[in-house]
Parts: C-alpha cells; sequence; structure tokens
C-alpha cells in the first residue's frame, strides 16, 4: 500500500548536477594557488642540497613565478622526517618573506606570471638523520613546496 505522503526527496543520483556545479563554484571563488605535480602556480621550485653536515649553515633558492596582483606572504620551516603536523601547525620556522605584487597580474590561467627567486639559510640540525623543509603560503597552504634532506655527523 502507498503512504499518503509519498518521498518528495530527489534520488541521489539526480542530486550529482547540483554538487558539480556546487564545486565549481567553489573552485572558482578566491586564489587558489595549488597546481598539478611538485609544482603550484605560485611555487615553482626549492633548491637545497641532498646532503649537509650537522650544524652547518644551509643555503636554499626558492623559485616561483607570481601572477597575482596582490603581495603574498611566504614562510619556510624544518621538521624531522615523520613528524605529523596538523594543518596550521610548523615546524622551526627559519624565513618569512614576501613574493611582491605582480603589477600587470590577474587570474593565473590569464596573466602573465613575474619569476622571481628568493634565498634563505638555515643551521642544519645537529642531529643525524633526515629532514623536511617546506615554504608555503599561509593563503593557501596546499601550495607548498617541500624537500628532504640528509643530515650527517660532522667529523670530530
Amino acid at each position: 500500500m502507498m503512504s499518503p505522503h509519498p518521498d518528495r526527496r530527489p534520488p541521489r543520483l539526480a542530486l550529482l548536477p547540483v554538487v558539480a556545479m556546487l564545486l565549481a563554484l567553489g573552485a572558482s571563488c578566491g586564489i587558489s594557488l595549488s597546481a598539478e605535480g611538485d609544482a603550484s602556480e605560485l611555487f615553482q621550485e626549492l633548491v637545497l642540497p641532498e646532503r649537509v653536515t650537522a650544524g652547518e649553515e644551509v643555503s636554499l633558492v626558492i623559485e616561483y613565478e607570481q601572477p597575482y596582483p596582490v603581495a603574498i606572504d611566504i614562510e619556510c620551516d624544518l621538521f624531522e622526517q615523520g613528524v605529523e603536523l596538523e594543518e596550521g601547525e610548523r615546524g622551526t620556522v627559519f624565513y618569512e618573506g614576501v613574493i611582491l605584487a605582480n603589477p600587470n597580474g590577474g587570474p593565473a590561467d590569464e596573466a602573465t606570471p613575474v619569476a622571481g627567486a628568493q634565498n634563505a639559510t638555515f643551521t642544519a640540525p645537529t642531529a643525524p638523520g633526515t629532514y623536511v623543509v617546506r615554504c608555503l603560503t599561509s593563503k593557501d597552504e596546499n601550495s607548498a613546496l617541500v624537500e628532504t634532506f640528509e643530515v650527517v655527523a660532522g667529523e670530530g
């Protein structure tokens, strides 16, 4: 026997186009600095030695392509490989900088990006092991460059 109030909810498959549209609208709002692969729409490469001696000064280069008409704060942190950081949590922050606005900037797929690089240094940990350097922006934590390096004991 049929209920006097039939279920008026639409079938689940009928909601798929609505969900897809909402996801597309959400992706088009705001700045997303993410892209495919290791690089992002902002960060291109993080260059540092693969192996360093404990306690020595390490130099790295942060290469980027800035398409946006706004300045973007960046920072780099360091932590031991295997440490799980929560979203928003940082390791030892050793660099804070600003990527200047692109005066001719606009949406990443329309603007001609301005290439640039920033140099940073940090002191390698004193304990041997594998460590992670991560450079990111707080505007989009998914836009990050991450590299690992090995710290070896010094001769002594």
